[in-house]
């Protein structure tokens, strides 16, 4: 009883039956969501700590898992959006090679950067602002948005099994394709790719799951994997001494960062429009 209770009260809060879903489609969706961005948790803070001894691994980490999930949370409790939200690896990567390996900026102003430019997304958003550059940026740019993001997972993607590899002349070049993570992640695309057309509840969840469960066997041993399957997040640093408050009293460097905070927040605009445009302009149900 206290269960069906449970459900009842998601079902009305939620709005499910008007939106034509439940509860058992919602998990499958929500685990799929999240084994689709979780390579972010892998990637970001490598990307983020390359620049700088400054900011440890472990801190990039927390940051990401945190903001993520106090934004996901945020979308779908307040505004009944079933998106899921992560730092973009564009802008990372911009933060610690554009800006803090090139010398431009350290890595606290540039930390300020962030800051200031999430203030001033946060009041453009209440104002309006934002949802006017949305509405009049085009459906061309927004939906290359998408694709544009699509893309640059893709290719994470088949880096980090080295079915794309770099090469000096070509930039990129087909890797060795009979390496078995290469075999095995075709293998998934297919295997998730025939689910979907035979419209199998739980395909790309069931595509994913059985591939992660083949490498593991692969590997010999589940162990080691089962032993850090749960570890409480932790920070060397604390957040605020990532920031140059000084830098906030002085002209000559605002106007420096400047350029920085405008890049951080045209792109986050843009970025968000792109991606809620993607997702609520799917016409086809995948059977997720």
């Amino acid at each position: 009883m206290a269960l069906n209770g449970i459900k009842t009260k998601l079902e009305y809060f939620f709005q499910l039956e008007e939106n034509g879903t439940n509860i058992s489609t919602e998990i499958r969706a929500g685990l799929t969501s999240f084994l689709t961005i979780s390579y972010i948790l892998v990637v970001n803070p490598v990307v983020m700590a390359a620049a700088s001894p400054l900011l440890s691994e472990r801190d990039a980490l927390t940051g990401t898992i945190l903001s993520s999930a106090a934004s996901t949370i945020f979308a779908g409790v307040a505004g009944n959006h079933p998106f899921g939200f992560a730092p973009g690896l564009g802008l990372s990567a911009y933060l610690s090679y554009g800006l803090v390996a090139s010398g431009v900026l350290s890595m606290r102003e540039t930390q300020t950067c962030v800051f200031l430019s999430g203030v001033i997304t946060i009041a453009a958003a209440m104002i309006g602002t934002t949802s006017l550059i949305a509405r009049f940026t085009p459906r061309s740019v927004k939906a290359g948005t998408v694709v544009g993001m699509g893309a640059l997972i893709a290719l994470i993607g088949m880096a980090s099994v080295n079915l794309v590899v770099s090469d000096d002349k070509t930039l990129v070049a087909l890797g060795p394709l009979w390496e078995r993570n290469v075999l095995l992640s075709l293998a998934g695309l297919v295997f998730i790719g025939t689910l979907v057309q035979k419209e199998i509840s739980g395909a790309i969840l069931i595509g994913m799951s059985t591939i992660t469960a083949v490498v593991w066997i692969l590997e010999a041993s589940l162990r080691p994997h089962l032993a850090n399957l749960f570890s409480v997040p932790g920070m060397d640093t604390m957040p605020w001494k990532y920031f140059d408050f000084d830098a906030l009293l002085n002209v000559d460097r605002l106007v420096a960062m400047a350029p920085a905070v405008l890049a951080f927040h045209l792109v986050a605009v843009l970025d968000i429009s792109g991606v809620v445009f993607g997702l609520s302009s799917v016409r086809d149900e995948i059977p997720v």
